[in-house]
């Protein structure tokens, strides 16, 4: 996905084909300290963490990326779909 974003051109051509598709696109990018973690996906709902209980059989998800990582949100990209990220601290 890092070359996507310096290609306009294959980064359009990706989304396409994920709002198309109905694709989900992971991107992890290793820096000193950091890992940063990406998913895409074709759903323009925000991300919102619930809070299930012991018999809830999904909606764990963002609860385990918020136990794990620094920081997490999402955004919206120009071509519709979003943007869930997360930094890991690398130790």
């Amino acid at each position: 996905m890092t070359y996507a974003r310096r290609d306009p051109q294959v980064a359009r051509g990706i989304r396409r084909i994920r709002l198309e598709r109905g694709w989900t696109l992971l991107s992890l990018r290793h820096f000193r300290e950091i890992l940063l973690i990406e998913v895409y996906d074709a759903d323009n709902n925000p991300s919102i963490q619930s809070h299930p209980d012991d018999y809830t059989e999904n909606s764990r998800g963002l609860m385990l990326v918020d136990a794990l990582s620094k920081e997490w949100s999402y955004f919206s990209p120009p071509d519709g779909g979003k943007v869930v990220y997360c930094f890991l601290e690398i130790t």
